[in-house]
């Protein structure tokens, strides 16, 4: 082999890397934690020549330039615009483009279009110029295969070890099935692979959206629409993986409220509870008026947000999380849509930057009757990357370099302050979001539920994060938050007199559809014992949840009922 065909490969290695290149230097994931780096760069480096194996050099450049070089700007754009690889949110964005959306940015930047064709004809140039030979010899290629298993198992085995060391009771075979699944999905971070992972994904969930759509498109509440001109403003918050024990409006002993405790017009539920422990399960019956013990039908019926659209209201999303198959059906209506493409792994996605979106929203909805959901990123498990550095309250907590390996029983307090300066944060967008509606003057309610709570090593069971088969307390027990403007209470006395007479009642988050339309003075599908606005809701002492694997439980007082 001559130079010229070293110098060749060389520069069509380095075309084909050139996002990864861009990742290492870039993506937080990355530059946070020298120990992904290094795990990344072998990896990657076994996933590109995989192709290798079984195709001769010319095929094999050509087949990679084809599905590797032409989605490699999304992939650069991406990392350039959110520090992160290509998300489903980001690559959904794409896909929703139309052609005068994107001739109008080419157009804008054209000198980098040209450059990107300019990489491409020396790409494709260069690979036809390679002879029909095998790349690696026969012992690399053998290197090569073997490298594929010996890599997934060795992460299976760190996923393993890290389970059972936060959890010994999970039993041995979920703990390997939990294994392979999170071995198998950091091929969502390695380009190309993750573009192919996430347009499946794509393609997947709206085939799923459309006959789920499909299934329910007849289906009604039955609801008149709104003729009064009295504008109502209705806000739900759906907080994630935030607990009740860790809210000092609650009675926890540190200072993690400061902000909502000078709040007026401010009710907080303290036997509030969340009907799963984990986002997926509990979010869907946060948005429906079916309690999770007739989840079966969970698709045979709309959402609140249906109910409010049949009520006239106009309705925005917006959110910090890329969406779950529910949630996409819940948003079919939507007047005004807004979710960050930058996924979980940002370290700078942070939920003020929601208010902006909601700002905007107001501006676009002209309709005086709106619903405004917001799903927020809260205390989602990388805590240290859910808030800016004037956060960092209570000490030790932990550094941005995050790594489940610190998630140890040893670091209980670094984990518990992170966890508290969460709250705080979340304290502080709430009370910002609070005085944005307060600005407006006109009757409005604010509602927060947490989707789900935290287990953080509290007692002999030695449990953290969520998700368990067993459930917990912490898992469970959420806070349960409600505002009203001046106007509001002005407006309608007597729902505002109910809402602080139920506060020390015990119930789960199927109250919020009930609560949230009674609120707006909507009363056909309200059920009067089921909302909080009503001088006749009923606390119920037994509420229903479900665990991480699916199984229903039953909650009373501080008792899980198995």
């Amino acid at each position: 082999m001559n130079i010229y065909t070293y110098i060749r490969r060389f520069v069509l290695f380095g075309i084909l890397l050139l996002p990864n290149f861009y990742a290492v230097l870039r993506v937080t994931d990355l530059t946070f934690s020298p120990a992904k780096t290094v795990v990344y760069v072998p990896v990657v480096a076994v996933c590109l020549l995989l192709p290798a194996l079984f195709l001769k050099s010319r095929t094999y450049f050509i087949a990679e330039g084809v599905l590797n070089v032409f989605c490699a700007p999304f992939e650069i754009a991406s990392i350039f615009l959110n520090k992160a690889t290509t998300t489903p949110v980001f690559l959904n964005l794409v896909y929703a483009t139309n052609i005068h959306e994107a001739a109008e940015l080419l157009m804008s930047l054209w000198y980098l279009a040209l450059l990107v064709v300019a990489v491409w004809v020396l790409y494709f140039v260069l690979a036809a110029r390679e002879q029909q030979e095998w790349l690696l010899p026969r012992l690399a290629r053998k290197i090569v295969l073997a490298a594929v298993p010996f890599l997934v198992v060795c992460g299976m085995a760190v996923f393993s070890i890290l389970q059972l060391r936060m959890n010994n009771k999970v039993p041995v075979k979920q703990v390997i099935l939990d294994a392979t699944d999170k071995s198998l999905m950091k091929f969502n971070k390695i380009f190309p692979y993750n573009f192919y992972i996430h347009t499946c994904t794509i393609i997947k969930k709206k085939r799923q959206i459309r006959n789920l759509c499909k299934a329910s498109e007849n289906f009604s509440f039955g609801i008149t629409p709104v003729t009064d001109s009295i504008p109502h403003l209705v806000v739900l918050v759906i907080g994630e993986t935030a607990r009740s024990a860790n809210f000092s409006i609650n009675g926890y002993g540190r200072d993690t409220n400061p902000r909502l405790s000078r709040q007026t017009n401010l009710v907080t539920y303290s036997r509030a509870y969340a009907q799963a422990n984990l986002t997926s399960n509990s979010v869907p019956h946060i948005l429906s008026r079916l309690d999770v013990s007739e989840k079966d039908k969970l698709y045979s019926e709309k959402s609140v947000t249906s109910a409010f659209k049949e009520a006239g209201f106009d309705f925005a999303w917006i959110g910090n999380q890329y969406e779950g198959i529910y949630t996409a059906v819940a948003t079919r209506q939507v007047d005004f849509y807004y979710v960050s493409s930058k996924g979980l792994s940002a370290i700078d996605n942070f939920d003020i930057n929601l208010l902006d979106e909601f700002s905007k929203a107001l501006r676009t909805l002209d309709n005086p009757n709106k619903l405004v959901v917001m799903h927020t990123m809260g205390n989602h498990w990388q805590y240290n990357s859910r808030y800016p550095a004037e956060f960092d309250v209570f000490k030790p907590s932990l550094d941005r370099t995050f790594n489940l390996m610190k998630f140890t029983v040893e670091a209980k307090e670094k984990l518990v302050n992170s966890y508290d300066n969460c709250i705080r944060y979340t304290d502080y967008f709430l009370d910002s979001l609070i005085s944005s509606i307060q600005a407006l003057h006109e009757p409005a309610l604010m509602l927060y539920v947490s989707d789900h709570g935290e287990n953080l090593y509290d007692d002999e069971q030695g449990m953290v994060l969520h998700g368990s088969y067993k459930g917990s307390e912490y898992e469970y027990h959420v806070p349960f938050i409600i505002w009203y403007s001046d106007e509001y209470e002005r407006l309608y006395p007597a729902k505002t007199a109910a809402l602080h007479s139920h506060a020390d009642k015990t119930f789960n988050s199927s109250v919020v559809f009930h609560t949230l339309l009674d609120a707006a003075d909507v009363h056909e599908a309200v059920v009067p014992s089921k909302s909080l606005c009503s001088p006749d809701f009923e606390q119920t002492d037994t509420v229903s949840a479900l665990t991480g694997d699916g199984h229903l439980i039953k909650i009373t007082k501080d008792t899980i009922i198995r």
